[in-house]
């Protein structure tokens, strides 16, 4: 099975939206987390189920069912590497230059 990689970028986003989930409800954080573990072992399972939303670098997007945010990855041979744990409702390409960036 394939390793999940995140982008510190991915990580960071990932560590700060559970860090405001839980001020705003006790243990919301957790949960938030929980959802994002969740979808990483369902992406793991079968990683070219979710739609490509970037023909160009193969990005693919996984939404969460609890949270507005999407999951995007990038299938590779070995490892799936997360690009952006991204809210739904905000600037939708800013996670584009972190693949230039990361060269993935």
């Amino acid at each position: 099975m394939k390793k999940i990689l995140f982008l510190e970028p991915a990580k960071f986003e990932m560590i700060e939206s559970a860090e405001f989930y839980e001020q705003k409800s006790k243990g919301l954080g957790k949960s938030f987390l929980s959802s994002v573990r969740k979808a990483t072992q369902i992406i793991k399972r079968d990683t070219l189920v979710w739609p490509i939303v970037d023909f160009e670098d193969q990005i693919r997007r996984y939404i969460l069912k609890r949270f507005p945010y999407a999951i995007l990855y990038r299938d590779e041979i070995d490892k799936v590497i997360i690009i952006a744990v991204m809210h739904m409702h905000r600037e939708p390409y800013y996670w584009k230059n972190r693949i230039i960036t990361h060269k993935i």
